[in-house]
């Protein structure tokens, strides 16, 4: 919310007021069902066989920066790069409603829906 968490996702601040309850349960089941335009996850293959997946925070002619979670950045020199694609898969992790007891969720929603 706000700034907190780290920057990997939108801002949840007023998420309440646009999203039905509904929606934030399955965005928070099924994250991967779809992406906020901005935060659609991107697949970087390197020349060394290595593949980054993040949401591309900045890019210029030298590099493209990578956000792979709330804390990491990666930086990607663009002279590596071998092959980019859109991502599949949501930066957010799946399985929450396994962390998570039923109670649990119930608040998260409702906290979610609180803020509007």
């Amino acid at each position: 919310m706000g700034y907190l968490g780290g920057r990997v996702g939108p801002d949840l601040t007023r998420i309440g007021g646009i999203r039905s309850e509904r929606d934030l349960l399955e965005s928070v089941l099924f994250p991967s069902a779809s992406f906020v335009r901005s935060f659609e996850p991107t697949a970087i293959i390197m020349d060394s066989g290595k593949v980054e997946n993040g949401i591309i925070v900045e890019e210029s002619s030298t590099e493209v920066v990578l956000q792979v979670d709330a804390k990491k950045v990666v930086r990607i020199p663009v002279s590596q790069i071998v092959e980019r694609a859109e991502g599949t898969a949501s930066v957010m992790p799946d399985g929450l409603d396994k962390l998570l007891t039923p109670q649990q969720l119930v608040d998260l929603i409702t906290f979610l829906k609180a803020s509007q």
